[in-house]
């Protein structure tokens, strides 16, 4: 094998090694014993969040600013609500994609709530909630 075959078979595993999934979905009741209740809550539709995640492939950041939710997607894209400047500074809570679609087809409603705890912002769906997101900056993918 030549040593080009070799150095493009390491690089593609060190990516794939390196993808991680971030998030963990809990019951909602373990959710609030382990992370104490929300600060602040601001809700969406279930439809407008699914429509959000397509325009992402891995990541989706949340941020709660002004008493408005945004979102970012891979690259910190921006995605919802619209033409807003973000700094490169501002700090969002990064979840996968593939944990936030996960919550939405574990639950039922139409309503999903973005919360702000001590923790880093959370998600609520039906009767579960996505914890556990990674801070973006510094850990972005």
């Amino acid at each position: 094998m030549s040593v080009k075959k070799l150095i493009l078979i390491f690089i593609f595993s060190t990516i794939t090694i390196c993808a991680q999934t971030v998030g963990k979905i809990y019951d909602k009741d373990e959710a609030d014993s382990l992370y104490g209740s929300s600060v602040t809550t601001l809700s969406m539709s279930k439809s407008l969040l699914a429509a959000i995640l397509d325009e992402t492939s891995d990541y989706v950041m949340f941020k709660i600013d002004n008493n408005r939710i945004i979102i970012l997607g891979d690259d910190r894209e921006q995605l919802y609500p619209g033409q807003l400047i973000i700094s490169e500074a501002d700090v969002f809570t990064m979840y996968s994609k593939s944990k936030v679609v996960e919550l939405l087809n574990q639950g039922s409603g139409t309503t999903v709530y973005v919360e702000q705890r001590s923790t880093p912002l959370t998600l609520t769906y039906g009767e579960s909630t996505l914890e556990e997101g990674s801070l973006c900056p510094p850990f972005c993918n």
